[in-house]
């Protein structure tokens, strides 16, 4: 057996054991980012606040779900987008305190480095169904910090969309790469 395959063993292993909180974390992250979607509309600085609130708490969900399932590399690589979520959600709050046009390239730069993680994520994940979720979550950070960087006043309700929807789809994964999990590991019994 070679490493990659000790470690899929592993993953699959650890992934099945924390099944019902993988999806737990996935459902709440999904409702957390739908609720995002139902305030989109909200007075721009009470949705700032709750965007940011919403953003920590999904990098402090990620956080959990790195500790469950995840060792080593693979585990440091996965801090790392947690502590981007955290670090992201903070200057979305502080963008409404300092009007900083750095500060916004920050949170931007930030969701692209976070869609570039996941889609590399996504390539190790391609042996499951759902891998996917994974890569089209990647394309929706980079296209949020994108979106970003070319809207001049900085937060607009179409930003706030792809956030949520960021949000969404990471929750996604976790749903569904569990589930895919869970049947491989049903399939070997």
């Amino acid at each position: 057996m070679d490493k990659y395959e000790i470690y899929m063993k592993k993953f699959t292993g650890k992934t099945n054991e924390n099944n019902s909180w993988l999806v737990f974390v996935g459902l709440l992250m999904f409702v957390l980012g739908t609720c995002l979607l139902a305030y989109v509309f909200i007075a721009e600085m009470i949705t700032v606040y709750f965007i940011g609130g919403f953003v920590i708490i999904s990098g402090i969900l990620q956080l959990v779900g790195t500790y469950k399932v995840y060792e080593g590399f693979r585990a440091f690589f996965w801090l790392i987008v947690a502590i981007a979520y955290i670090v992201t959600g903070i200057l979305v709050i502080l963008s409404l305190l300092v009007t900083s046009f750095d500060l916004i390239n920050s949170v931007a730069i930030a969701f692209i480095g976070i869609g570039i993680f996941k889609i590399l994520a996504s390539v190790e994940l391609k042996p499951f169904s759902g891998w996917h979720w994974c890569f089209f979550s990647g394309i929706i950070s980079i296209l949020t910090g994108i979106l970003i960087i070319k809207t001049l006043d900085g937060f607009t309700e179409v930003i706030y969309i792809f956030i949520a929807l960021d949000i969404v789809f990471h929750g996604a994964i976790y749903i569904v790469i569990s589930s895919a999990i869970k049947s491989l590991k049903e399939g070997e019994k």
